[in-house]
């Protein structure tokens, strides 16, 4: 590797930790990072970096994830993996190492409303190294927050469980699964409110928000149903500490509880469509029903006025001097008559 760009500046967040010690650094240089390499195999190490930081705009490479391909020995595929941004929830083990790709969700703000973002987690564990990397594609303040979350909990080990790589990938994941149930609960309010809604209106606008919802419901479950492989995976690792399993197997549950909840979801944003589709039928049966009642009104006047405006010689009601107002009397005892019929069968006003 270059020494120029060992030298060149970068930020990192380098949390290195054992059982009696837990230091947060953030080495300005990558050169920093690669004297501390192994100094210690008594503690470990967990590397996070955030990939948009390091993007060079010509080439389009990561020089950050380059350098530390190279330093960590990475597989060429976990690589290729981690500049992907579209990859699925994985596993891959290449030799000792071990590449994780999870998903963690999150509300958004946007100027119509709220969007749900998907962001990738990409880690990688180097047991024999005592190292765990970890890599964001880009920081929000959700995603520093977790971070954070899974940092203190590390530093503070309220489980009193041995400090290791494990535990820190099972904070890692557990916090990536809890962050599941906040986006749950906002899309099941949203279920909630667009029933209501049909109920009471059945506006254009609202199919509109029903694909919106179907297509985050279904990004959801591509995210969770490979997480749940992930984790049966992770219960039969050998690189995976023993007291560490019964933990991964909690989150394997919380999974599949998310798992079934999606499911329901997406029956009732199906059910959705359904409702909406038929209250529109409904609504063009309201429409026919009242222009064949128009219609249906019409058709004996429409017969009286093609009978008096045949053009015969002799019929002696036009001649007759009161035969206009006949004409119109007959017409609004007609109308009235069927008015009253409808009603009584209650084809109109009920």
């Amino acid at each position: 590797m270059a020494t120029d760009m060992l030298d060149d500046p970068f930020s990192i967040t380098v949390c290195e930790f054992g059982e009696s010690y837990h230091e947060v650094t953030y080495p300005s240089k990558i050169a920093e990072l690669i004297r501390t390499q192994n100094s210690n195999l008594q503690r470990m190490r967990w590397i996070h970096t955030i990939l948009s930081d390091f993007i060079n705009p010509e080439s389009g490479s990561n020089t950050v994830l380059e350098q530390l391909s190279k330093v960590f020995n990475l597989h060429p595929l976990a690589v290729e993996d981690i500049l992907c941004s579209s990859t699925r929830p994985k596993i891959d083990k290449y030799g000792e190492t071990l590449f994780i790709v999870t998903h963690s969700p999150s509300i958004v703000s946007v100027e119509d409303g709220f969007n749900l973002s998907l962001k990738e987690l990409d880690i990688v564990m180097i047991e024999k190294e005592s190292t765990l990397l970890t890599f964001e594609r880009s920081e929000s303040v959700a995603s520093a927050t977790w971070i954070s979350d899974v940092r203190e909990k590390l530093a503070s080990n309220e489980d009193n469980v041995a400090k290791s790589l494990s535990l820190v990938l099972y904070l890692l994941i557990d916090k990536l699964t809890d962050n599941f149930f906040p986006v749950l609960e906002h899309y099941g309010e949203k279920i909630e409110e667009i029933e209501s809604m049909l109920m009471m209106e059945n506006r254009s606008y609202l199919i509109r928000e029903i694909n919106l919802l179907k297509r985050d419901i279904f990004s959801l479950r591509r995210s969770t149903w490979p997480l749940r492989e992930v984790l049966k995976k992770f219960l039969v690792l050998p690189e995976i500490h023993s007291d560490m399993k019964p933990y991964l197997q909690d989150c394997l549950d919380h999974v599949i509880q998310i798992i079934d909840i999606l499911e329901v979801y997406r029956d009732s944003a199906l059910g959705l469509v359904d409702i909406y589709l038929s209250g529109v039928s409904h609504n063009m049966q309201e429409i026919m029903k009242t222009l064949t009642i128009i219609s249906t009104i019409f058709i004996p006047l429409t017969f009286m006025a093609g009978v008096y405006g045949m053009n015969f010689p002799r019929m002696p009601e036009l001649h007759y001097g009161y035969g206009y107002t006949i004409f119109w009397l007959m017409a609004l005892v007609i109308v009235g008559l069927e008015i009253f019929i409808f009603r009584k069968r209650g084809w109109i006003g009920s």
